[in-house]
């Protein structure tokens, strides 16, 4: 949620490599939360994720309102600023930008 919440509109696939999920599991939990998150496909037909409620994400990242639910919003973004460098420093990217007949 707190990836929604502070990035609204990304594609759920690149919430899925960020938070290292499985291949379309993010796209399954915002169904589930169809209250709250909307899937709207871009003009290239890709989906995005939409925080229906902007007040959410005040709740989500304020403690005193939400309490045991509370995200501290810069250790999240610490967080997620480190994951980018793993993904981004990884073999598989590296490969991925180079070709696989590279040895990395």
């Amino acid at each position: 949620m707190a990836c929604v919440a502070l990035y609204d509109d990304m594609r759920p696939a690149d919430i899925d490599i960020l938070l290292s999920l499985e291949y379309g599991e993010t796209e399954v939990y915002c169904s589930r939360l169809a209250t709250i998150v909307q899937m709207k496909k871009d003009l290239f037909g890709e989906p995005r994720t939409r925080l229906l409620h902007k007040s959410f994400a005040d709740f989500l990242f304020d403690s005193d309102r939400s309490k045991e639910l509370s995200k501290s919003m810069v250790e999240t973004k610490a967080w997620h600023a480190l994951r980018m460098v793993q993904i981004f420093s990884g073999k598989r990217f590296i490969q991925r930008l180079l070709g696989p007949s590279i040895d990395v």
